[in-house]
């Protein structure tokens, strides 16, 4: 008994559908465009993406090194919080650290103009030789020397040992947050270090 013989309609036996050039392309090229395609739509998405992540980044590394002045003064002045119960109601978004920042920077802000009329223009001529004699120059050398201010007007300001006269500081100006907390920052950071040794607080012992 023979076996009927089946035909392949439209298949040209020994051959696919990628077996010349032609067919190829003509397949492949199609698919590769809309790859091309998407591919270009996304970059720009994925660009802004990156930025965006980049400055989130940036901005929460400022936050962070502003957390040793902001601790010490909120510490001494609660009143400063803007969340505290004398101060603006409400939480921020922890993904929204640009607005993080900018109350950090507002309540630092505010403690120091609290510790205005604890501060000395000796103190500060006492500091600026002390940072010389270190090899500080520049603005490194004037955020050491606020920050050491700072820790002696805080000092005055929380042993109740008197006010010490009041000046107002010389800092550089800032008309960006950006600006102004990385100033900020890097008062913090030499805070924190001890940069320069504070000078003694005599106050107490002149009354």
């Amino acid at each position: 008994m023979s076996n009927p013989q089946v035909t392949v309609v439209g298949r040209v036996p020994g051959t696919h559908t990628f077996s010349s050039l032609v067919c190829t392309l003509s397949v492949g090229l199609p698919a590769l465009s809309v790859l091309v395609i998407v591919i270009g739509l996304s970059i720009p998405t994925v660009g802004r993406r990156i930025d965006r992540l980049a400055e989130w980044w940036n901005l929460r590394r400022v936050y962070e090194g502003l957390e040793p002045l902001w601790k010490a003064f909120y510490n001494a002045m609660p009143q400063i919080a803007l969340t505290s119960p004398q101060g603006v109601e409400g939480q921020v978004p922890r993904r929204d650290m640009r607005l993080r920042l900018y109350r950090r920077v507002v309540e630092v802000r505010d403690g120091a103009l609290i510790l205005n009329p604890y501060r000395r223009d000796a103190d500060t001529a006492a500091h600026r030789d002390r940072g010389v004699a270190l090899g500080l120059d520049g603005e490194a050398l004037v955020a050491a020397i606020e920050a050491a201010d700072l820790a002696v007007a805080l000092g005055r300001y929380t042993s109740g040992a008197g006010r010490g006269g009041g000046i107002t500081p010389a800092s550089p100006s800032h008309d960006d947050l950006q600006g102004e907390a990385t100033w900020l920052e890097s008062v913090s950071r030499a805070f924190a270090e001890r940069r320069i040794a504070p000078v003694e607080d005599r106050t107490a012992a002149e009354r």
